[in-house]
C-alpha cells in the first residue's frame, strides 16, 4: 500500500510538472475570447541587444498648454505605468530615464506591430502615434478644426479592451472595443453624452490623431459613462485599439531619438542556425539535454528526479522572472540565469556523489540518500547565502548591466534552494519506499562482502 501511494504521489507531482512547462512555454487562444496566452517564458522581459530592435525616447512636447505641464514628474510616471500595461502583451519595453521615456522592442515584435496596422490598412505606425502632435478627443464638433481645447481627450481613458465579436442585427460579425474612462472622464462623458443626446444633431465625434475616425458622427441617444465602438474587421479594431491606447496619455510627446538597436550577439541570418535568438535558444536546448543525459545516465532513477526537479525549476523560474518589475534579460541578465543554471546542476551532483560516498561507507541505500541532503544542507546554505549577499551590493552599488544580471542571479539563489531541497529531496523520498534495496536502480557501485543489499 505504501508503494502504491508513493507512485501515485510521483505520477501527481509529474503530471503538475508537465502541466507548469506547458503554461511556461505554450502559447494558446482562450476559448471564447480573443486573447492569445503567452506563457511564462515569453512574457518575461527580454532586452533586446540580443537579437537587435528598435529603440524610441521620448520628451514632454513643447506643443503642451501651460495648463497640462502642473505635476509633470507625476504625469510622466503616469504615461509609463500605463503604456507598461498597455504594451507588455505587444513585446515593449518602457522605462523613464529622468523626464525622458525610453520604449525598446525586438525586431520580431517591432514586425508583428507593424503587421498589424498594414493589415487593417492604416498607413501609421506605432512609435510615431506615441509622438504624435496630436491626442484623441471626443467632442459634438463636426470639424476637428472646431474641437474645443478642453474637449475630453485622451487624459482620462484608462483601458481600452477588444471584447469578443458579436453578429448585429443586420447579421454582419462586429469586433467592438471598448473604451474606460476614470471617475472624471465617465462625469465628462456622461455630460457630453446628455448634451448631445439633448441637442438637435446627436452625433459624437471621435479625432484620432487627428483624423476623424467617425466619419459622419456615432448616433447618440442616452446618456452614456463608457464607449463601445463597432468594428468590422479584427485586425482594423487591433489597430485602431493600439492607436487610442498609444494616444490615451496626459502630456503630448516628441520623439527625439529613433533607432535601430544592434545586436551583442549578431543578428544576421543563417540557414543553419537562424538568427542570433533561434542561436541561443539551440544552444541553450542542447545544454539541458546533455545536463538530462549526464544524470540519468550516471544517476539513474536518481537523474530521473533530477530532470523533474530541472523542469520545476524552470517553470518556477520563469514565473518569477516575468512577474517581476526589476529583472530584464538582456546578456548580463542571461549571464545572471545561466550561472543560476550551473549552480543547481553542480548542487545536484554534489548531493548525488555524497550519496554514492555515504553508500560506499556501508549505509543502506535509504540511509544513504537521506544523509547526502542533510550534509548538503548547511554547505548549500552558506554558499547561496554569501552569492546572495555579493548580488545585494552589487544590486545597490553596480551599473545597470550588473545589476540586472545581480537581481536574476539573487532570485534564481531562492528557487535553487527550493528545487534541491523540497522538490528533488522530496521526490527521493517518495522513491525509497519502492525501492529501497536495488543499489543497480541508483548506479551505486558494488560493495565489499559487508554489503547485504
Amino acid at each position: 500500500m505504501t508503494k502504491t501511494r508513493s507512485r501515485v504521489k510521483i505520477i501527481l507531482v509529474a503530471i503538475l510538472i508537465a502541466l507548469g512547462l506547458f503554461l511556461t512555454f505554450g502559447s494558446f487562444v482562450i476559448p471564447t475570447t480573443n486573447t492569445t496566452y503567452r506563457g511564462f517564458f515569453n512574457a518575461i522581459n527580454y532586452g533586446y541587444d540580443i537579437g537587435g530592435g528598435r529603440l524610441s525616447v521620448y520628451e514632454v512636447s513643447s506643443e503642451n498648454p501651460d495648463s497640462a505641464l502642473g505635476n509633470l514628474s507625476g504625469k510622466i510616471d503616469r504615461i509609463v505605468g500605463d503604456y507598461q500595461v498597455f504594451f507588455s502583451d505587444k513585446g515593449l519595453n518602457v522605462t523613464r530615464q529622468e523626464d525622458t521615456i525610453r520604449i525598446e522592442v525586438s525586431s520580431f515584435d517591432n514586425s508583428n506591430i507593424a503587421n498589424t496596422f498594414s493589415r487593417s490598412g492604416f498607413s501609421v505606425d506605432l512609435f510615431d502615434i506615441i509622438g504624435s502632435s496630436e491626442g484623441i478627443q471626443f467632442t459634438k464638433q463636426s470639424s476637428f478644426d472646431s474641437v474645443e481645447d478642453d474637449a475630453l481627450d485622451g487624459t482620462y481613458i484608462t483601458g481600452c479592451n477588444m471584447l469578443s465579436s458579436q453578429v448585429g442585427a443586420d447579421g454582419t460579425v462586429y469586433y467592438p472595443i471598448e473604451i474606460t474612462f476614470n471617475q472624471e472622464g465617465q462625469e465628462r462623458f456622461r455630460e457630453l453624452t446628455r448634451e448631445i443626446a439633448s441637442s438637435d444633431t446627436d452625433k459624437l465625434y471621435i479625432y484620432v490623431n487627428g483624423q476623424n475616425y467617425t466619419s459622419s458622427g456615432m448616433d447618440i441617444t442616452s446618456v452614456m459613462s463608457s464607449l463601445t465602438l463597432p468594428v468590422t474587421s479584427q485586425s482594423t479594431a487591433e489597430a485602431l485599439r493600439l492607436q487610442i491606447l498609444a494616444l490615451a496619455k496626459p502630456l503630448l510627446l516628441e520623439k527625439v531619438v529613433d533607432s535601430t538597436i544592434s545586436a551583442s550577439l549578431n543578428s544576421s541570418a543563417s540557414t543553419v542556425f537562424g538568427n542570433a535568438r533561434q542561436m541561443l535558444i539551440l544552444a541553450l536546448s542542447l545544454v539541458i539535454i546533455a545536463t538530462i543525459t549526464f544524470f540519468i545516465v550516471k544517476y539513474r532513477m536518481l537523474g530521473l528526479f533530477a530532470t523533474l526537479a530541472l523542469g520545476a525549476f524552470m517553470v518556477v523560474y520563469s514565473f518569477l522572472l516575468q512577474s517581476i518589475p526589476l529583472i530584464l534579460i538582456d546578456v548580463n541578465g542571461l549571464i545572471g540565469v545561466l550561472i543560476t543554471y550551473a549552480l543547481l546542476v553542480i548542487s545536484m551532483v554534489s548531493i548525488f556523489e555524497k550519496v554514492r560516498e555515504e553508500y560506499s561507507l556501508g549505509k543502506k541505500i535509504p540511509n544513504s540518500v537521506t544523509s547526502a541532503f542533510k550534509k548538503n544542507v548547511l554547505p548549500c546554505l552558506e554558499r547561496f547565502a554569501i552569492l546572495a549577499i555579493m548580488c545585494i551590493i552589487v544590486f545597490l552599488t553596480g551599473i545597470m548591466g550588473l545589476r540586472y544580471m545581480s537581481f536574476a542571479l539573487l532570485v534564481g539563489l531562492f528557487v535553487d534552494y527550493f528545487v534541491l531541497f523540497v522538490v528533488l529531496r522530496g521526490l527521493c523520498s517518495l522513491y525509497l519506499p519502492i525501492n529501497s534495496t536495488k543499489r543497480a536502480y541508483y548506479n551505486l557501485e558494488k560493495r565489499e562482502a559487508r554489503d547485504n543489499d
